[in-house]
């Protein structure tokens, strides 16, 4: 656990370290950044969780324009 702040109290909050290891020669850093965007926007985000565990895949779809 991490302290944060919520509601202006300090308060203890869950917390997962994610590492990711790419081999440069077949991936570049664009790519593991945008994995890395997906998994934290799917991870703080409980419903869009559920819906990818559901086979929606749309919740962890970047809008368009956006990489």
């Amino acid at each position: 656990m991490i302290p944060v702040v919520h509601d202006g109290q300090v308060v203890p909050a869950n917390s997962v370290i994610i590492t990711f290891t790419f081999d440069h020669r077949y991936v570049d850093g664009a790519h593991g950044s945008h994995l890395l965007r997906r998994f934290q926007k799917v991870f703080a985000n409980p419903d869009a969780y559920r819906r990818v565990f559901d086979g929606e895949t749309s919740a962890i779809s970047e809008p368009q324009g956006k990489k």
